[in-house]
């Protein structure tokens, strides 16, 4: 009886988390606001991904001749035309200025953002634009369904978990369960579109995904970029690629978990529970390679430098989300990149910086930087000059 309880309470959850969900997307729809449609806006209504809706918004402006773009490259038009831009198109027209850093023209590739800094600051203005028209709308007006739904989400879980006897087990079963309520209780999927924003796709089907030779062409061969990859103007137009990786961990996390696993492991194997003494040997594996890559770092630390003088252009940036669990909670933090091309280092490296300095800095900057090599961190802005 006991699964077939577990079934029901399932049954019950999915059931009422497809009703909410279906009757958001039937709740009666904004009222529809007349003007035309950027091109992105419909991108954004039909689900395109944000660096498809940016090459749409590029193009459409060379179209309207804010920009020339001749096959390959594109160039700010001698003559900009006398129109109110939308905030996602000034949005584009800046990132091309900066991007260029000063120079006459640049490949079409070299003024295309990284896919996460085109997620985070451009998809936003295009959806502002989409819900100001009436095309789009937050999904949930309130907190209230997505919260119950995320705590409703905890019956069928501990009925699923008392039928296992294994405490570890439960124990990962409840962070699961803790992870799933976060994101049900955050309201994902938070915006939906509207019966008038399906409809207006629908009427418009060819405007972005057909008959558009030229935008697709350009997002096709955009896509096979890898995100590794960008453009510098140090020295001429080329293209290189950028170290992405995180910054490097504090040698003592990887001894403080070493410690830890070994710990656990060696205490659990004095119990008489072959499968809590299969955990355990798992906990001293772990262990000893933390151990061993902890000795690592610290060696690779000691022959390292404090301080290193770094003097380039800026040539990427972007946001790496950090989530920790803790006692008190899941936490989320955000890391912020910069990568700069000193003309020397293969494959450019990149720092983690402050978000003051993040938001105040563009591709196409020469900067001199202090860094800490080690840590791969900015310590100090020496000198920073825009070419915005």
């Amino acid at each position: 009886m006991g699964l077939v309880w577990v079934a029901v309470a399932w049954a019950v959850w999915f059931t009422a988390y497809g009703l909410a969900i279906l009757l958001s997307d039937r709740r009666e729809s904004p009222q529809v606001l007349s003007g035309p449609v950027p091109p992105s806006v419909l991108g954004l209504v039909k689900g395109l991904p944000a660096r498809r809706l940016y090459v749409t918004a590029l193009l459409d402006l060379a179209g309207r001749g804010w920009l020339d773009v001749d096959r390959a490259r594109v160039s700010i038009s001698a003559r900009q035309p006398e129109e109110l831009l939308w905030p996602f198109e000034r949005w584009v027209l800046e990132q091309v200025t900066a991007r260029m850093a000063g120079t006459d023209e640049a490949p079409l590739e070299a003024v295309v953002p990284d896919p996460d800094h085109l997620q985070a600051e451009f998809a936003p203005l295009v959806r502002r634009r989409s819900d100001e028209l009436g095309l789009t709308e937050r999904r949930w007006h309130t907190r209230t369904v997505p919260v119950l739904l995320a705590v409703l989400i905890f019956v069928p879980g501990t009925l699923t978990l008392n039928l296992v006897s294994w405490n570890v087990v439960q124990f990962f079963g409840i962070v699961g369960l803790a992870g799933a309520a976060w994101v049900i209780g955050r309201g994902v999927p938070r915006h939906r579109v509207t019966a008038a924003g399906r409809a207006f796709a629908d009427a418009n089907s060819e405007a972005v995904t057909g008959g558009d030779q030229r935008t697709d062409a350009v997002a096709v061969a955009l896509g096979e970029s890898r995100e590794v990859e960008t453009w510098s103007s140090l020295g001429g137009w080329r293209k290189v690629e950028v170290d992405r990786s995180p910054s490097p961990a504090s040698p003592w996390s990887s001894a403080l978990g070493a410690v830890i696993g070994i710990g656990v492991g060696a205490g659990v194997q004095w119990t008489g529970y072959w499968q809590a003494r299969a955990v355990g040997g798992l906990f001293l594996v772990a262990g000893i390679i933390a151990l061993v890559g902890a000795v690592r770092e610290f060696r690779r630390v000691r022959r390292m430098p404090a301080r290193a003088d770094v003097t380039g252009q800026v040539v990427s940036l972007w946001t790496h989300e950090v989530r920790t669990t803790s006692s008190t909670g899941r936490r989320s933090r955000t890391d912020h990149y910069v990568a700069v091309d000193d003309g020397q280092s293969k494959p450019v490296r990149s720092y983690q910086v402050d978000g003051r300095f993040y938001h105040h800095v563009g591709p196409g900057d020469s900067v001199r930087l202090l860094v800490d090599p080690r840590t791969r961190r900015l310590v100090e802005v020496i000198s920073h000059e825009r070419h915005s």
